[in-house]
């Protein structure tokens, strides 16, 4: 069956149920912040995605004996997509909102292209330069909530500053991976990445503590919110957009990824009781209308 012959629910289904899976991840990791430091959760997290990924790899048979003139570039993009994204968010969630992290994490495709611009990948037209502008606009009136008038005497948000590291950080592994060409093997990739990311985390995590007092100390709550994350928002989310690749091919996938804040934002409400703004979501708005005009003039 050809890609252009699936439509409606059945083209969307997968991609639906993955951003909700990683929308619930904010949700998550504001849940367990509180009871796990930011380096031992993020060792937990991919110590046991990477558990996973590791025999679906194998079993599988993909591509992920990658040559040694690969290696520099696979450890750095786990240090930057999966160390130091998760290092920022984390460390984000236990000063803002989950509402508002995902809301700065929705500029992510644009300071990607923004990023690619710069080192000279691709290049910025007119209309991208606007959805660049547009969406800086709306984080601006999202981080002040709405009090843009009086943006030179607010005092940011450490929570909201910290965000933006973890989606400089996600860029900057979008971008490398485009030009180093290993997104071509990307359950090798990310089963590899999974990996760096649980062996560095898991040598600098003694700094943070003894990760088995510090697991005897946390809560049920807090030890499901780490499996959901482990299991579901990043390996069930990673499965489902990869057959959604395969279904209805890259470009119409990532559509849906403006879906997360949404799902996130709603999630928060209902789960963590956390309040949203009127300017708020009319940030979020602008925003979201920024990411789709960049994916038009793509």
């Amino acid at each position: 069956m050809m890609v252009d012959e699936y439509r409606g629910w059945r083209a969307s289904w997968p991609m639906v149920t993955a951003t909700l899976l990683w929308a619930g991840a904010f949700v998550a990791g504001k849940m367990s912040v509180g009871e796990f430091p930011p380096v031992t959760l993020t060792f937990l997290r991919f110590l046991a995605a990477g558990a996973i990924m590791v025999p679906v790899a194998i079993l599988s048979r993909a591509e992920w004996r990658f040559p040694k003139k690969d290696w520099p570039a696979v450890v750095f993009l786990g240090l930057t997509g999966m160390v130091g994204y998760h290092l920022f968010f984390f460390e984000a969630l236990r000063h803002t909102t989950a509402v508002n992290s995902s809301m700065i994490a929705a500029t992510s495709p644009l300071v990607t292209a923004f990023l690619a611009a710069v080192i000279g990948s691709e290049r910025l037209g007119a209309k991208q330069i606007g959805a660049v502008v547009l969406a800086v606009l709306g984080v601006v009136v999202i981080v002040t909530d709405g009090q843009v008038h009086h943006l030179g005497s607010v005092s940011f948000n450490r929570g909201d500053v910290t965000m933006f590291g973890a989606v400089v950080s996600m860029a900057v592994y979008s971008v490398v991976s485009r030009r180093s060409g290993l997104s071509r093997s990307p359950v090798g990739l990310v089963t590899w990445t999974f990996l760096v990311c649980a062996v560095v985390t898991g040598f600098l995590s003694p700094l943070e503590g003894s990760v088995l007092e510090i697991g005897r100390a946390a809560s049920a709550d807090a030890w499901w919110s780490v499996a959901y994350m482990a299991v579901f928002a990043s390996c069930f989310g990673y499965f489902l957009q990869m057959f959604s690749i395969r279904r209805i091919g890259a470009a119409r996938t990532m559509v849906f990824i403006n879906l997360i804040p949404v799902f996130s934002t709603i999630l928060a409400v209902m789960i963590l009781g956390e309040s949203v703004s009127a300017p708020k979501v009319a940030g979020l708005v602008v925003v979201i209308s920024a990411v789709w005009l960049n994916s038009k003039a793509s």
